[in-house]
């Protein structure tokens, strides 16, 4: 059967090329209808049209229902009441702090509404006006009972309408009748203002840069706290530190970035951005000592037999004489075995005859 597919998928109304034979269809059932692909689909599929879709529309019905409980809850793990809770308070010690006498005329309102707008979340609507009655007496001491509930009517209103369970559409959406405030409409409304943020330390009802700041603090001191990162971090700014002062003082030295790369066995972007790091305890200079190799310098002084001359090096012919006519020549003291023989002093070494046996050289053989 697998040989015979490019016979049976043939298109019909094709022309075979080995025979020239058009294509044609052989009808063996006579009164059947076409199948669609639908009643091929439920012959091989394990699930039909309509199941396929009955179960993408209750997926899509959970994931839009797990995004509204999340959207209740924020990344503190507080309820929508706790939040507006706590934005009530706020407004209260913002009230507090702006008129310690009570707030004039012309504002009340504007804050015994607000405040009473998020203790909706938290109070019944019958709870909301007693607990009304108890902050307007410290806020506005002169209010009566009848301009307080005039002032919070409209949330006594949609309070008692949440108990009742009743919604509202909003937005082509249904949702909770009450009044639902977000801090930057009641920053704009009651005209907070940075500096009112820092001094009472306000979390709710804050801008984003000082949320985020705050929020960043928080997740660091968490970090710190669980997970070590504080001695990750200070082992990690010490090992900078150190690598800086390395390449620094090489630097200082006479070094270039390339070459303090290749002597470290760093890479060139390491030595690079540790030149530049700020060292918090400064290099110090190096202490200029004599060296060594200039308390052991040997200095060719041989009399001239010439002239008297006790500084002027002998004339002579040959490699050693060629050797002696170096003036001044400065090398350090070889070190010489216990079973060679000395050096004679008025014959200098050079560098690649230091390798040699003591007595070679003082025989006069010399490696040219």
């Amino acid at each position: 059967m697998a040989l015979d597919t490019s016979r049976i998928f043939r298109v019909a109304g094709s022309i075979n090329s080995k025979n020239g034979e058009v294509v044609e269809v052989d009808l063996l059932i006579e009164g059947r209808s076409r199948y669609c692909f639908d009643d091929l689909a439920d012959q091989v599929l394990p699930l039909s049209r309509e199941e396929c879709r009955a179960l993408k529309a209750q997926a899509k019905a959970k994931k839009t229902k797990a995004k509204r409980t999340k959207r209740k809850q924020n990344k503190g793990g507080l309820s929508i009441s706790e939040i507006y809770q706590m934005r009530a308070d706020e407004m209260i010690r913002l009230a507090e702090h702006r008129h310690p006498d009570g707030i004039p005329d012309g504002q009340r309102d504007l804050f015994i509404f607000h405040i009473s707008a998020c203790l909706a979340y938290r109070h019944g609507h019958q709870a909301l006006f007693a607990k009304m009655i108890e902050i307007a007496g410290r806020l506005a001491p002169d209010l009566t009972e009848k301009e307080i509930r005039s002032m919070v009517s409209a949330n006594l209103k949609r309070a008692k309408m949440a108990e009742a369970g009743e919604r509202v559409e909003f937005n082509g959406r249904s949702v909770d009748p009450r009044y639902r405030y977000r801090s930057e409409t009641l920053i704009r409304n009651l005209a907070i203002t940075p500096d009112e943020m820092d001094t009472l330390g306000l979390v709710s009802l804050a801008d984003d840069g000082r949320k985020a700041a705050r929020r960043k603090v928080k997740d660091r001191a968490y970090k710190e706290e669980v997970r070590g990162d504080r001695a990750k971090r200070e082992a990690k700014e010490k090992m900078k530190q150190e690598r800086a002062r390395l390449v620094q003082g090489l630097r200082r030295d006479g070094l270039s970035l390339r070459g303090i790369a290749a002597k470290t066995g760093l890479t060139f972007s390491q030595v690079q951005t540790a030149a530049k790091v700020e060292l918090k305890e400064p290099l110090q200079e190096p202490m200029k000592q004599p060296s060594e190799a200039q308390d052991n310098v040997l200095q060719l002084k041989t009399p001239d037999r010439s002239n008297g001359s006790p500084n002027r090096p002998k004339k002579s012919s040959g490699v050693l004489g060629s050797i002696r006519s170096f003036r001044k020549i400065q090398t350090p003291r070889p070190a010489v075995a216990a079973d060679d023989d000395p050096v004679p002093a008025d014959i200098p070494l050079l560098d690649h005859e230091t390798a040699m046996p003591a007595r070679r050289l003082a025989l006069g053989e010399v490696p040219f």
